[in-house]
Parts: C-alpha cells; structure tokens; sequence
C-alpha cells in the first residue's frame, strides 16, 4: 500500500512546526502512515544538512569525474596539467546522449549516467578538443 501527504514539504501547523516527509516506519493501526513535523530550528537544521549531502555528493563526483580525466590525459597530445582543462569527447557524436559536464552531480543516480556517457569518449584537452570539433565540422560540409 502507498499513500501520498497532501501536504508540501515545509507547510506550516498552527504550532509552528513545519512538515518534512512521510514516515513509512510509522506504520499506524489504520493504515496510514505517520508524518515527520519539525520545530523552526529543526527544519533549518533539516534544510542545512541536506545542503551539506549536496555539496559533499558534488564534490564526490567532481573529484572522481577529475581522477578519470587526469588517468587518460589528452588522447592527442598527452596533456595532463590541469583536469579542468580536460574534456570528454564524444568519438561518435550520433551516439551522444548529453555532454558529460552538463549532468547535474547530485547523486549517485547521476553519476552513474555520467560513467556510462563517458565510456563513449575519449579524453582531450580544451585546445584539442576545439580543432577536433572543427574538423568534424568541416568534413561534414
């Protein structure tokens, strides 16, 4: 059985009290679900936390996306200096889903669509990966 609140995340009670979620672990006698109120300090806190996962998610996959970058180096001239100066290619521009950079890096779920889109390029530098683009540009006309 699924239930849905009809309230939204942060409504407030006559209390105060604010309203965070469902909780499926409060299962009561007719069938519903319990809910999760917090104090003004609470949700804040609540709020403060889940910016800090967030944060702590992104850098996670900024620094692993980095490492994979920096592993390859530029297919082209071997350049390995600075990981923000690195690319990912798309070998194949016709199989190309999103560009790796622009997946949001806010979870896992993410993360594991950014491998899966990176599997398909290759790594080059900012400068490479300009004259590359150029001269499918250009074979294509």
């Amino acid at each position: 059985m699924t239930f849905h609140s009809k309230r939204k995340f942060g409504e407030v009670r006559e209390d105060g009290y604010r309203y965070v979620s469902i909780r499926y672990d409060r299962l009561k006698k007719d069938g519903t679900y319990g809910e999760d109120w917090r104090s003004p300090e609470g949700f804040e806190k609540h709020l403060q936390d889940g910016k800090k996962q967030k944060k702590r998610i992104y850098d996670l996959i900024s620094k692993l996306m980095n490492e994979e970058k920096m592993k390859h180096g530029c297919a082209h001239c071997g350049y390995k200096g600075k990981p923000e100066a690195l690319d990912h290619h798309h070998v194949n521009p016709s199989d190309k889903t999103i560009a790796v950079a622009s997946h949001w890096r806010t979870s896992y779920k993410q993360f594991e669509k950014m491998k899966k889109e990176w599997k398909k390029c290759i790594v080059l530098c900012a400068n490479c990966h300009r004259i590359e683009t150029k001269r499918i540009l250009n074979a294509k006309n």
